[in-house]
């Protein structure tokens, strides 16, 4: 069985998206952080009375379902920035619908993982990979949640050690920018989640339609390998053909008299002449004498 994805291509695309789409993903990760602890410092502040302890509960609940939903949303902004399509903060609240479907796979998901963990840790781990992406069938196939959970295994099925691998490298990024608080947990994080995107669409594309149960539409994936082929192409040829120097500031060329010779010798170019060639001028000569000759008696 041929490989599902392969880890470079997915972090060269997860990085090639973070270059191009930073800033506003950035922007709509802070709006949902924002909106998802509304209801947290709504609630502490109030908790402090005790009278309305009641009240407490009610906002908590709301803090779990924003944070639901933004997360979901989130997943749903990384989708459409990776087909090039338009976000903006609507596309956060789209997959409120799901909310149910995410809790109930969510369960089942974290049930599955802690029963793994129990036979030592290492079947654990594997449910987890396994089961890594029901979030993201929720969201773009409006799938239920056990057929999200079945669709996840389909895809990862025969990509467990790619997939362990991958998500230790984003582990270790994502631990290591944290030192760097803000300016980089920030950047790493956006390239990790885009890095899953990417991983998520080539496991999908690589994975047969009538193993996942369901009808969908088969997506093109990105690829920076064109980019990369264009460069290489371009580079070879200023190696073929190199231009000549270009002075700074200036948008004349600097030939030498050296560069100039072979040309002016093959073309018949003559500086006395420039706009006549060698060839034009000694023929001009032959005419000129046989202009002279019939001009005599």
């Amino acid at each position: 069985m041929s490989q599902k994805f392969t880890i470079d291509d997915a972090m060269a695309q997860g990085w090639d998206l973070t270059q191009h789409n930073f800033w506003r993903m950035l922007g709509l990760v802070a709006l949902a952080g924002f909106l998802a602890f509304i209801p947290d410092i709504a609630g502490f502040g109030i908790g402090l009375n005790n009278k309305f302890v009641a009240f407490v509960f009610v906002l908590t609940f709301a803090g779990f379902f924003i944070k639901t939903i933004m997360t979901l949303g989130l997943i749903n902004v990384q989708l459409r920035i990776y087909d090039g399509l338009e976000v903006n903060s609507d596309h956060l609240w789209a997959p409120a619908g799901k909310f149910w479907a995410f809790l109930a796979a969510t369960i089942v998901f974290v049930i599955l993982v802690v029963m793994g963990t129990l036979f030592f840790v290492i079947p654990g781990i594997i449910v987890a990979l396994l089961f890594a992406f029901y979030p993201y069938f929720l969201v773009e196939h409006r799938c239920g949640p056990i057929q999200a959970l079945k669709a996840s295994a389909a895809i990862t099925s025969g990509a467990m050690w790619e997939l362990f691998l991958l998500f230790l490298v984003l582990g270790i990024i994502e631990g290591l920018s944290a030192l760097f608080f803000f300016v980089g947990a920030i950047p790493a994080h956006v390239f990790s989640k885009f890095t899953i995107t990417h991983v998520y669409r080539s496991l999908l594309s690589n994975t047969p339609k009538e193993e996942l149960g369901f009808p969908y539409e088969r997506r093109p994936l990105r690829s920076v390998v064109t980019d990369e082929a264009t460069a290489g192409l371009l580079s070879a040829q200023d190696q073929a053909f190199p231009n000549p120097t270009v002075e700074e500031g200036e948008a004349t060329l600097k030939l030498s008299d050296d560069d100039l010779e072979p040309a002016a010798k093959s073309s018949g170019y003559n500086p006395e002449h420039p706009l006549l060639s060698s060839n034009d001028i000694e023929q001009s000569d032959v005419d000129n004498r046989l202009d002279e000759n019939d001009k005599k008696p």
